[in-house]
């Protein structure tokens, strides 16, 4: 295989890394299944681990949190481990727990930015859903938590009409968090019921009774495909490039590794866009822990 070859196989993967992680849980399930296809076996973080040189692990602590390594074939644990890291999320809309309003005739989804998006970039483009739900479980103390991405274009932020708005091109536009970023769902009427039509929908998506969903986290995403653009399609258009782009580094770099003496680790984290402060950030100390469990 010559160095194009090699180059558009990559570039593919990464194509593929991003068309799967529609939300950071996704991109998580998407990690693991690349692992699992490569060999790389499943550990439980809450049961004791029994490690081989030369084996390849992952584990997954939370939805949203995965570390995976190979250990080498002649393992010395005084060289150390190489460490890749990167984060699974990106700036974004993500759905309040209040979910929708209905103003003027219109349902809007009730939305927060999450991280430190450049907020003109999500009017005029289609907008799906994607995250997880907690649902009614048998056992009241572990709810189901299920994935869900819903490809349909559910919702759009149009931008003010021109003419409506003449200083526009000279002045720009001054973007209200809360009164601009509401994306339209659709229309209402008196006749409609309308309490609780986005999570009816969701939860038809789901398969599940609305009733039934306990909880969740979900945001919008552009679900633009990603493609290669310039006269030698030397450059890459694709939405969640930060940080999706070192996420499929690591986990791709990992795999095609192969270390002698040292321990080789890929680190996906959740929440770098808000401080890494979480249970799965990096500023959590999970990390740690792994390793003295490898150890």
């Amino acid at each position: 295989m010559n160095l194009k070859e090699t180059a558009l196989k990559d570039v593919e993967k990464l194509f593929d890394f991003i068309r799967q992680s529609v939300s950071p849980v996704h991109g998580v399930s998407h990690a693991v299944s690349q692992l699992e296809a490569a060999g790389f076996l499943p550990l439980d973080f809450k049961s004791p681990w029994t490690l081989e040189a030369g084996g390849a692990y992952y584990c997954r602590p939370f939805d949203s949190e995965l570390f995976a390594f190979r250990l080498g074939n002649r393992l010395n644990l005084g060289k150390g481990a190489h460490i890749a890291g990167a984060h699974i999320d990106w700036p974004c809309l993500r759905i309040k727990p209040a979910a929708q309003l209905t103003r003027s005739g219109y349902l809007q989804a009730n939305v927060e930015v999450y991280g430190g998006p450049i907020l003109s970039t999500f009017f005029d483009r289609p907008l799906s859903i994607a995250g997880k739900i907690a649902v009614k479980s048998e056992d009241l103390f572990s709810p189901r938590v299920m994935e869900i991405n819903i490809p349909k274009p559910a919702a759009i932020i149009p931008n003010l009409a021109i003419h409506m708005s003449r200083s526009l091109p000279e002045n720009g536009a001054k973007i209200d968090r809360q009164m601009h970023l509401l994306p339209l769902l659709g229309t209402i009427s008196d006749t409609l019921n309308k309490d609780g039509i986005l999570l009816d929908f969701i939860a038809g998506y789901a398969g599940v009774d609305a009733e039934d969903i306990l909880d969740y986290e979900l945001c919008l995403y552009n679900p633009e495909a990603p493609q290669c653009i310039g006269i030698h399609d030397e450059f890459i258009s694709a939405p969640r490039l930060d940080d999706l782009t070192s996420a499929c580094a690591a986990i791709h770099g990992l795999i095609d590794s192969a270390p002698d003496e040292r321990i080789a680790m890929a680190v996906l984290f959740d929440n770098e866009e808000i401080g890494s402060q979480t249970k799965q950030g990096a500023d959590a100390t999970m990390l740690d822990r792994i390793l003295e469990k490898i150890c």
